[in-house]
């Protein structure tokens, strides 16, 4: 048992300890751990992690147990495709850092970290996670995972196979590596082994820019004691999980500004103060307001609602900063947390919806290999709207290159791109120059009820360079497009990706919160054969229900008389209908509800 820096009264070679007390042991260390590999792809009860791409993450999966992490449990966790384990929403790329850094994300386990590739049709890379009978051990296996390599026709070579040990009976970490053949094609910030927490100023570092050897285990262990003492609060979020950019209509309704803060330390935290602002612009303070937390153990968090709303009251460019303002508090890099606000005037026919000021300061978005792409998250500031045209900045395009633009409905996991509206090619490659935006118009236009809809730009051809607007602030609703996969884009919180719409204001459709509370969603959706959803009368009454196609065509009108009160349900036959979204209209007793559904065949 390792108990220190020393073994048998000398030195041993590995490595630690970090501030909080973790050290590490490899196989080749006396009283190591004895390497000893597990297939669990053969096991009963694994679960493949699917679509991983090329620099993605997949999540979140549940542990069924608390596992003890630094001075917190972790309940949950993301794969990454490029060999990492993380407790957050977070995307790691090439190129990556040492451990510990303060730079987001954080909170990760980094099992063999560089730059691998599961895209390509030969490519017979795979990932797999399993929980023992025991539930007290988790294990998430990466198998045959090739690099990345721009020079390779299939843009990936080599293989690695490798795995990470979670066991909550001693709280240890295992990393293992059963294979690794080939190397990465930059020799430069190219692969990262260690465990860093959650605020990145703490963490244990095993190697860097160093392969791992084969038939070899390094494993964590979790201090027998502790005297290290955080004391940090966290703003985890303004407005939404993500710190979103919003956009609000011009003379709209006030918004309550809301945060999540946590504590992130270890010692339990006394109320402090948070204070949350919005600035107009540079520096001109519109609104602020500061409350008091409740006292808050170690992982405890909050949700705070300010007091003070925000009037949207000019159009403009707005920042929503939450800040805590905890005395003594040893981390300041997670003290605050901004979000973009930015109001519309919604008064004309037609708007452009987008994250940028227009200028472009970097040197382009531009993907090695020319089949890359990026993408933007757009939830409009009202509706119903109808979505015209999409708008992207080029910047350089020396070899006259094209590009598709496309549009997915949200409709995917947790809200993630699903189903692809349209797809447009300039009829024109864009010319190289200073930059010009290139606006295309969709061959079908459609309409949004309720949420958002993502925009994406996808290369067909190199050199091709997207513009990268690196004037605070920052959406956070940026993505980049590898492999057909969806991530975060890695780079979102210092710039954003110069793409927009162009939307209409339209009548068809209601927003969907008239009618929330009296009407559910509907299920199963996709469906290819019946959809169905339930609703809530509250007396008998007259619905008529409407179904409108994504061009806003009215496909039937159906009034059904005297329905009575209480619970009813609606059935809608689909297997007529082409595969596509659709949207249904339900009014009565002036209220109406806009819900959509998806046919596929």
């Amino acid at each position: 048992m390792v108990s220190g820096l020393l073994f048998s009264g000398k030195s041993f070679a590995g490595g630690g300890p970090d501030n909080f007390g973790y050290t590490w042991l490899d196989s080749n260390d006396p009283g190591g751990p004895t390497y000893n590999w597990i297939d669990i792809k053969a096991k009963t009860g694994a679960t493949q992690v699917k679509l991983l791409s090329d620099d993605n993450t997949k999540g979140p999966f549940s542990i069924p147990f608390n596992f003890h992490y630094y001075w917190y449990d972790v309940k949950q966790f993301w794969v990454g495709s490029n060999g990492y384990v993380i407790f957050n929403n977070g995307q790691m790329s090439h190129p990556f850092p040492a451990i510990p850094s303060s730079a987001q994300p954080n909170d990760f386990l980094a099992v063999m970290e560089c730059d691998l590739n599961f895209d390509g049709a030969t490519n017979t890379g795979e990932c797999y996670y399993w929980f023992n009978a025991a539930k007290d051990t988790l294990i998430v296996s990466w198998l045959n995972a090739p690099f990345y390599d721009s020079v390779d026709p299939n843009q990936y070579q080599g293989s690695n196979s490798f795995q990470v040990i979670m066991s909550t009976v001693d709280s240890s970490i295992t990393y293992q590596y059963l294979d690794q053949q080939g190397s990465y094609m930059n020799a430069t910030n190219f692969m990262t082994i260690g465990i860093e927490n959650v605020s990145g100023n703490v963490g244990l570092q095993h190697s860097y820019g160093t392969y791992p050897q084969t038939s070899y285990a390094i494993k964590y262990y979790y201090p027998r004691n502790t005297s290290y003492q955080v004391k940090d609060a966290a703003t985890m979020w303004s407005d939404n999980q993500e710190s979103g950019a919003l956009f609000l209509p011009w003379k709209g309704a006030n918004r309550t500004l809301t945060a999540g803060i946590k504590n992130t330390g270890n010692v339990k935290l006394t109320p402090f103060n948070v204070n949350g602002k919005v600035i107009k612009g540079a520096a001109s303070l519109v609104v602020t307001s500061t409350m008091t937390s409740d006292t808050l153990n170690p992982a405890a968090s909050q949700q705070l609602s300010f007091q003070n709303k925000f009037i949207p009251s000019s159009p403009g460019s707005y920042k929503f900063i939450t800040t805590t303002q905890l005395t003594g508090d040893m981390v300041a890099s997670n003290n605050s947390m901004t979000q973009e606000i930015l109001v519309v005037d919604t008064t004309p026919n037609s708007m452009i919806l987008g994250y940028t000021d227009n200028t472009s300061e970097g040197q382009g978005l531009s993907w090695t290999g020319g089949n890359g792409g990026a993408g933007i998250y757009i939830k409009p500031p009202f509706y119903p709207v109808k979505v015209t045209k999409l708008r992207f900045f080029i910047v350089g395009n020396m070899l006259a290159s094209t590009f598709d633009g496309k549009v997915f409905d949200d409709d995917g996991i947790n809200g993630s791109a699903g189903t692809m509206i349209d797809s447009v090619r300039p009829a024109n490659p864009p010319a190289d120059g200073t930059g010009a935006w290139e606006e295309v118009t969709l061959n079908n236009p459609f309409y949004v009820n309720s949420g958002g809809f993502y925009v994406s730009w996808m290369m067909d051809g190199s050199n091709i360079m997207l513009g990268q607007d690196q004037t605070a602030p920052f959406s956070n609703r940026t993505h980049e497009v590898l492999g057909n996969s969806w991530a975060i884009y890695r780079s979102r919180e210092t710039e954003d990706l110069m793409i927009s719409a162009v939307v209409e204001r339209s009548n068809v459709g209601i927003n969907e919160n008239s009618f929330a509370n009296l009407i559910g969603d509907f299920y199963p959706n996709p469906s290819s054969t019946q959809v169905s959803l339930n609703y809530t009368l509250d007396k008998n009454s007259t619905v008529n229900v409407k179904l409108i196609d994504v061009q806003g065509r009215v496909i039937s009108n159906e009034i059904f008389k005297s329905q009575a009160a209480g619970n009813n349900k609606l059935d809608i036959q689909v297997e007529n209908l082409n595969a596509g979204m659709y949207f249904c209209e339900i009014s009565t007793n002036g209220k109406i509800a806009t819900k959509k559904f998806t046919v596929v065949k």
